[in-house]
């Protein structure tokens, strides 16, 4: 059974936290079989543990930490949970990890180093193909981890389910899909202050912490680069001095009728301009795209005419792409995360507009602002027009900007600070104290004016728990 749950509300760039939970309590309706809490997790509660004293359950007394979801491997979410998982202190963490799959498909790793890094530093690796949820809950289980982190949720349709169960005291999302989860069970939601406004909170039914410090990111491994000329020509792009190419290459799904304004803005006021997307690898859905630029463009047809769809791109001409192109565009309202981290990398503007509230709308704006670069942050979506046709015609603020990226790119990859505040969370919810990165508005607005009353907005027996973990599952629909 395909269960998708929330996962396109994401991309519609609306507050739909109370949709979601809703959502998220009629899939848990349709099979009571999949709300289901551990025998072990409930023994644990049902002794009062809350008031005795606690530690790790792993080796030595170490906090046993467990890690789920499908996408341990050459994958968005791979890409930045690899280096949280590879980095925690071994001598105070123990890390297991559940790789979900396909049952009908062999594991499929070959010459990939992102699962081979997860592999090596995983303390216990557990092949999980999706079979039956009983058997998934099974294996996890067995390993009574502490806290489990689900690095995604809404994805893929295992973890999704198997985030409705209780199978360890304290459960994490974080975004691996940049969305709240809607769902009782999920104790935090981790994301970043550079990404989140005061009132985050209100965008998740979570608790949201939010780390002071940006991810632990390693930078991309480039392959050999494709010269321009030939990537233009493979891919129908014109070729010659005055051709200014703008690309967008996020996945179809991101590219909202509310961005094809401004696509047309762009390529209305730069007559030089082409804008350059990739192909979902479905011919269907691109036909949709083509149908509706079709439509958007029905008044300017020579503007029509200058967006490129692009035909699948292999790894080397994927970064040939974000090297070559004058600028970069972010979509809009949910933005890019690893485009722009591999963009920024190879030193090409990327040019943002933040969603006002969401966060995955917001994390460019976070590196931007890491790189000290505001004059690619726009305010509204004339500027975001502005800023664009800026930088692909004036060569001097292109190539000056290009150079700032390259003397400061590093300061976004390999942030071992993040990693220590992962751990420090994950030791304050074992130990059942507050977590010092809660977001918590009353406290956000505090610290934005000086003053630090989070200890007095806060009681001192504050439970991680949920003050009723069935509290969705009761809610009229």
């Amino acid at each position: 059974r395909r269960v998708h749950g929330h996962y396109y509300l994401a991309y519609h760039g609306k507050n739909y936290v109370d949709t979601i939970k809703t959502v998220a309590t009629v899939v848990q309706r349709t099979n009571p079989d999949n709300t289901y809490t551990a025998p072990w997790v409930r023994q644990l509660h049902a002794r009062g543990a809350v008031a005795e004293p606690a530690r790790g359950s792993g080796r030595d007394g170490r906090i046993k930490v467990g890690f789920s979801s499908m996408y341990f491997k050459f994958h968005s979410v791979g890409k930045f949970i690899q280096g949280t998982i590879a980095n925690l202190d071994r001598a105070k963490f123990e890390v297991v990890v559940f790789a979900l799959r396909e049952p009908h498909q062999p594991p499929r790793y070959e010459n990939d180093p992102i699962h081979e890094r997860i592999r090596a530093r995983a303390d216990r690796w557990h092949d999980m193909p999706k079979h039956t949820l009983a058997e998934l809950r099974r294996v996890i289980e067995s390993e009574r981890v502490d806290v489990m982190v689900y690095a995604e949720i809404g994805m893929d349709p295992g973890n999704y389910l198997l985030a409705m169960s209780r199978l360890a005291p304290v459960q994490i999302a974080t975004h691996g899909h940049a969305s709240t989860t809607g769902i009782g069970e999920i104790d935090y939601f981790v994301s970043y202050k550079p990404f989140e406004t005061v009132d985050a909170q209100e965008t998740y039914s979570e608790r949201l912490v939010t780390l002071s410090d940006f991810l632990y990111y390693y930078p991309p491994a480039v392959p050999q680069l494709v010269a321009a000329a030939d990537l233009w020509r493979r891919h129908g792009v014109p070729i010659g001095p005055s051709v200014r190419v703008y690309t967008c290459p996020q996945v179809l799904v991101k590219l909202t009728p509310e961005f094809d304004v401004v696509f047309k803005a762009i390529l209305v006021a730069d007559p030089n301009a082409v804008i350059v997307v990739k192909t979902y690898a479905s011919e269907y859905l691109d036909v949709i795209l083509k149908k509706r630029l079709d439509a958007a463009f029905a008044d300017a047809p020579d503007a029509r005419a200058r967006v490129i769809i692009t035909t699948a791109l292999s790894e080397a001409e994927w970064f040939s792409l974000l090297a070559h192109a004058d600028v970069v565009l972010d979509s809009y309202p949910f933005g890019g995360y690893t485009t722009s981290l591999e963009a920024l990398y190879l030193g090409t503007p990327v040019v943002t507009l933040p969603h006002p509230v969401l966060m995955s709308g917001r994390c460019t704006k976070g590196f931007l602002e890491i790189l000290e670069l505001p004059e690619l942050i726009a305010q509204s979506r004339d500027d975001y027009v502005r800023i664009a046709v800026r930088v692909a015609n004036d060569r001097e603020f292109r190539r000056n900007i290009r150079d700032r990226i390259r003397d400061v790119h590093h300061r976004i990859y390999e942030r071992i600070e993040s990693v220590r505040q992962w751990e420090t969370l994950f030791t304050e919810v074992v130990h059942r104290k507050v977590p010092s990165a809660l977001h918590d508005p009353q406290r956000a607005r505090a610290i934005a004016v000086g003053k630090h009353s989070f200890a007095a907005a806060i009681p001192d027996d504050y439970d991680h728990r949920r003050p009723d973990p069935t509290a969705h599952a009761n809610e009229e629909l």
